[in-house]
């Protein structure tokens, strides 16, 4: 009895975010606030915000874009991040949390 979950195998180049800690995820996100991006944020912004090298930050953008853009939407983008941090643990209340955060532009937390 009791409730089990199943989690589907994560690709590349989704697949190393989900051994990320939230902890960093967070800080993706402070970061992106604070730098005033705009909401389309291209490879630049992905791999300065991330750390990460050209070649994964483009192999975001082309999985995140729509079509063969080379713009992504940053909320499509972060919230990626969020939901794929921690993979597999029980940590729902947590993510719903940052979300909904990305979304408060007044930082009212209401």
């Amino acid at each position: 009895m009791g409730i089990e979950f199943s989690y589907k195998q994560i690709e590349q180049p989704f697949e190393d975010i989900c051994s990320w800690q939230l902890i960093k995820v967070s800080r993706v996100c402070k970061l992106y606030q604070d730098g005033e991006y705009d909401f389309g944020i291209d490879y630049n912004v992905i791999k300065f915000l991330c750390h990460c090298s050209e070649d994964e930050a483009k192999a975001l953008i082309k999985s995140l874009s729509n079509g063969n853009s080379d713009i992504i939407n940053a909320m499509v983008w972060l919230i990626t991040l969020i939901t794929l941090a921690e993979y597999g643990k029980s940590n729902e209340l947590v993510k719903a949390e940052m979300i909904f955060k990305l979304f408060d532009f007044t930082d009212c937390n209401n």
